[in-house]
């Protein structure tokens, strides 16, 4: 499978957008990816490995700065979050470097 990332402005906020072509989440299981140690069935959980904290951990973060992550899933095709954190865009923006090719 393959892992990708997007950082983009939306207003004064900044999106995150990590999406995978992993195993994906049922919609049975969709609402307990935050909950703390919470993991896939065994046998998905061996080959995905993991401790069931950086989803808890990671919207923490996010909702201690004021914004929050989003899930969407699909089985056998993938996830996708997207963490939104307001008020970043603008510092985003000034001290992101300059990259010339």
């Amino acid at each position: 499978g393959t892992v990708s990332v997007r950082v983009a402005t939306s207003g004064e906020s900044v999106e995150i957008t990590v999406h995978d072509t992993g195993i994906g989440i049922s919609a049975e299981h969709i609402d307990k990816v935050f909950d703390p140690f919470w993991q896939v069935e065994q046998k998905a959980t061996r080959r995905a490995g993991g401790t069931g904290l950086g989803l808890t951990v990671t919207r923490r973060l996010a909702r201690l700065l004021g914004g929050d992550v989003s899930v969407a899933s699909s089985v056998g095709e993938g996830t996708t979050f997207v963490i939104t954190i307001p008020g970043l865009a603008a510092t985003t923006q000034a001290s992101a470097p300059t990259v010339t090719p």
